[in-house]
This record gives structure tokens, sequence and C-alpha cells, in this order.
């Protein structure tokens, strides 16, 4: 009788409790940093029907008042927290749940930079970091712990680090870093020597300080020293300059000195155009640019010729041979280097009739140097036609004029407007001989 009374009551909607049951399930919150656990439950009933509330929060202490109690725990672990409800009308539930509650770690962002130039090195010294994130402050990141950064330009950047740690910890420092760009320094220098001699020219940039080492075991910190070597030989010159912000700068040069001589010698062989050795050729050194001869010699029966004794300087080959001409500019030019020339050959060529090669008396050129116009002096033994050659130092004919020659003086005007400065050859001559030759110098 009473199951059936149970079964009506049920299906008119009495004892609802007891025939839906009823549940409690919570929500556990760490606050970061913390052991304390804030708590969330939902349940059924409302909380406005439950008349119990029982927690047990597995470290040994319980609570039996409060739906969301809070709770501190005194260390770090793994914690079985369960509570349970009692509706006003008689309905029982539990939950159950593990949680865990991190350290109390925290987290402090710190940093030292070393400056060189504008290379910065950063060592991290934060504390409870395990990542970090740094911005150097000119659009460049890293997430090294402890990186090298080289900044474009002098200028003060705002660094900042950027740490994270254990149960999301975060922290960041920034800092002013100064950096600046090193002043360039660049060591140079021209060497002059004479003899054993040598003049050393600071050719630096940035530099206010000099150190020489000549090579020979001395050394001078004047600017530009002038140092005598005790022998001829090769020796590593190096300059090492320093400037007023602390660069610095080396640079070394092999250098060679000898005793050098004051005078030297021409040899060669005098030939026709066949290749046939030509005796009793007169050979003629003249000084450039003068009519000064400085030595001469006779070619002997094998053609050869010898100059000796003379002094070093530049020079002017000329060759004469009855019945020859010597058609060419020669140059020759003796130095402290190269004080002998060997295989200065001669060659000529057969004329006809006479040796119409010493038809011109003489040839000047005034003013001399010139800068504009010139006027070149010409003392002939006869009437004859003849080209007036301006030539320069490559060879290359640079003006050409067609003159007609008048026994004795005759005056021809040469222009140097266009020709840059330096030295040229004028070269009087006709299509077989060259008559006479000169030089002329353009200064502008």
């Amino acid at each position: 009788m009473k199951k059936i009374l149970t079964l009506i009551l049920a299906l008119f909607g009495f004892g609802t409790a007891m025939a839906q049951g009823c549940f409690v399930q919570f929500y556990p919150f760490v606050v970061q940093g913390t052991t304390t656990v804030s708590f969330s439950t939902t349940s059924n009933p409302s909380a406005t029907e439950i008349s119990t509330w029982a927690w047990d929060f597995g470290d040994g202490t319980t609570s039996a008042t409060q739906q969301n109690p809070p709770h501190v725990y005194s260390a770090p672990g793994t914690y079985t927290v369960c509570v349970s409800i009692v509706t006003n009308t008689g309905c029982t539930d539990d939950y159950c749940e593990d949680i865990v509650i991190p350290g109390t770690t925290t987290c402090t962002a710190a940093f030292s930079a070393s400056i060189s130039d504008l290379s910065v090195t950063f060592s991290d010294s934060s504390e409870g970091a395990n990542t970090w994130s740094w911005n150097f402050g000119d659009g460049i990141t890293s997430t090294q712990q402890n990186p090298t950064h080289t900044f474009s330009a002098s200028g003060t950047y705002n660094v900042c680090l950027t740490i994270t740690g254990d149960n999301a910890c975060t922290d960041q420092t920034c800092s002013s870093i100064s950096v600046v760009a090193p002043a360039s320094c660049m060591a140079d220098f021209l060497v002059s020597a004479s003899d054993l001699a040598v003049t050393f020219s600071d050719n630096s940039e940035g530099a206010n300080a000099w150190s020489w080492n000549f090579g020979d075991g001395t050394t001078s910190t004047q600017q530009n020293p002038t140092h005598t070597y005790a022998s001829g030989g090769a020796y590593n010159v190096c300059l090492t300059i320093s400037g007023s912000n602390g660069c610095s700068d080396q640079t070394c040069v092999m250098i060679s000195v000898s005793q050098q001589t004051n005078s030297g010698s021409i040899s060669g062989t005098v030939t026709d155009n066949e290749g046939n050795p030509l005796a009793n050729a007169t050979v003629t050194l003249t000084v450039s640019g003068t009519s000064t001869v400085v030595a001469s010699a006779q070619t002997n029966a094998d053609g050869t010729y010898s100059l000796q004794n003379v002094p070093l300087g530049a020079y002017i080959l000329d060759v004469s041979l009855e019945n020859y001409s010597y058609g060419s500019l020669t140059t020759v030019n003796l130095s402290a280097l190269i004080p002998n020339l060997s295989n200065i050959d001669l060659e000529m060529q057969m004329v006809d009739g006479i040796q119409n090669v010493h038809l011109v008396e003489n040839i000047s050129i005034f003013p001399n140097p010139v800068s504009s116009f010139a006027t070149v002096s010409i003392m002939s033994k006869e009437n004859m036609p003849a080209l007036l050659d301006v030539i320069d130092m490559q060879g290359k004919i640079v003006s050409s004029l067609a003159i007609n020659l008048q026994i004795g003086e005759n005056n021809v005007e040469v222009s140097a407007n266009n020709l840059p400065s330096g030295m040229y050859w004028i070269a009087l001559h006709n299509t077989n001989v060259v008559f006479a030759t000169t030089n002329m110098f353009v200064a502008k």
C-alpha cells in the first residue's frame, strides 16, 4: 500500500528532490604567485535550498559553513579537495578533485652592459627568469639571454629587458645606453731617399702621435723624421699612429737603400737598316733640353760604342756618319737605381748624295718654357723644304708645319695653346733625314 502511495505522490510532483536527486561541483582558482585558492561551486538545487556545505581541503583542515570559502595552503603540493552538501529535502551529494598549488615564485628583471664603441654586450642578472625578450631601442630585438648588439650610429638608446618565469610571473626593466662610433685613423707615409739618408713624410689621417720603427733597431716619435742607415739593404719600416679619440693604426713598407753613385755608362751597337755594324760612327750624348754635349765616342769595327763616366741625368743620344742619317729621337736616363745602360742600339739609314743631316747649323726656341706661342729659330745652310713637328713624350706628333727654309736665320711660330704642361720634342726633318732637334717646355 505504501509503495502505491509513493508512486502516486511522485506522479503528482510530490517528493521532487528525492525523485530527481541532487549534485554539487566546484572550480578551483589559484591566485598567481601565492598558495591561496578560491572556489566557485555549481549545484542542483540552488544554494538557497542547500542547508549544509562541508569542505575538506585535503591538508587536514575543513569548513562547514560557506558555499565558496577561500583557503590558504601552507606549502605547495597536490591536494584532494572534497565538498559535500545536504539539501533542505535531505538529499546529499559530494564532489572531489585534485588541485595543484605551485610555489610562490617571483621574478625580477635586471641586466648590465659592457660598451665598446658601437658594440654592446648585455649580461642578464635577472632572478626567476626562464625566457628573455630584449628591445634595443633601435628597432632590433633578441630572445637570447646574453646578447651582443652593434648599433648602427652613435646615440643614446632605451634598452628594455622583459622576462617571464615559472607560474607566468613577468617583469621588465629598461636602461639608457649611450654609444659613440670610433673616429677612424689611417696610417700612411711617403719615402724620399738620397744615398743612405731617407726622409719619411707622414701622410696619415686623424693622427696626433707617431711612432716610427726604421727596421734597423732605431725608432722615432717625430712626425716627419729623416733617418740615415749605416749600410745599404732592405728595411721594413713601420709607422704606428694614434688619434685624440684613442683610435690607432699601423702601416709597414719595405724600402731599399744603397750607397748611390754619381755617374754611369751607356753602351750599345750602331748598325745600318740591314743589321750590318757601322764603324767610325760618332755617338753624341746631349743634356736633355739643351745643346750641351757631355760625352761622345767613335764606334769600333764591330759597331760597338761605350760612353763612360757619364753624370747621372736625362740625355738625348744621337749618332752621325757620312752618307747615313739617324732619323730617331733616343732619350736615356741614368739614375741611382739604374746607373748603367747597355744594349742601347742605334740604327742608321743610308742616304743618297751628300749627308744633308748637317744642312742645319742651329735650332733654338724662345721663350722656353712657353705658355701660348713660341718662336723656333733655325739657321739653315741651304734653301730647302722641311717639316717642323711637335712631338710629345709618348712619341705622338701633336702638330706639324710644312716650311720652306732659306739660307740664314728662319723664325717659325709654334702654338702651345692646346698643349698640356710638360716637355715636348721639336724635330726639323724632311722625308728621309732629321736635320735638328730641341726641347720645348710648356708651362700653364
